[in-house]
């Protein structure tokens, strides 16, 4: 089998924040404190709400864990996008438009005037965001490729590309 697919686009901001949540959303250890930090800010919000369950004792720490926990959300939902938004203004390179090549030998990643060869035996998984594969390679550096469902040029070109991936064994989750 002789494989070539070329797609290029132009990201854009929202691609970015999409990516970094969904990436985040597939950490174990991201998942963990996702879990760690609701479950204390339930309970935080218990022992305020009933103050007769910890005698009074554990109200400033509920204060707190409470305070931690709303600003691991804001974090998250506000916080990181502002300074997603931030970065994509200010650096050209992150609105630069991007060619990718897949080959059965290699992923050609093209930004600008630099190019590098990516190879498949370094691809660990691809995630599907839902318009978007963010494809995960660890090598010497970790590159997440981004490959939006609007960079294929009809679902035929983005059924081979997935073909492909599923000829390399690289798991689509």
């Amino acid at each position: 089998m002789d494989t070539k697919i070329q797609i290029r686009y132009t990201p854009e901001k929202s691609d970015y924040i999409r990516a970094s949540r969904a990436l985040g959303m597939k950490s174990t250890g991201f998942l963990i404190l996702a879990g760690i930090v609701i479950l204390s800010v339930i309970g935080a919000a218990i022992v305020l709400i009933f103050p007769s369950i910890g005698g009074g004792q554990w109200k400033s720490i509920a204060v707190a864990v409470l305070l931690v926990g709303l600003f691991y959300i804001l974090y998250y939902f506000a916080i990181i996008p502002f300074q997603l938004s931030q970065s994509y203004k200010s650096n050209d390179y992150l609105r630069m438009k991007r060619e990718l090549v897949f080959t059965d030998e290699k992923v050609m990643m093209t930004i600008k005037d630099k190019s590098s060869d990516l190879s498949w035996d370094n691809f660990t998984e691809v995630i599907d965001g839902g318009d978007f594969y963010l494809m995960i390679y660890k090598d010497k550096q970790r590159v997440y490729p981004l490959v939006p469902y609007r960079a294929f040029e009809n679902s035929e070109s983005q059924e081979q590309f997935l073909r492909l991936l599923e000829s390399k064994s690289i798991k689509v989750h």
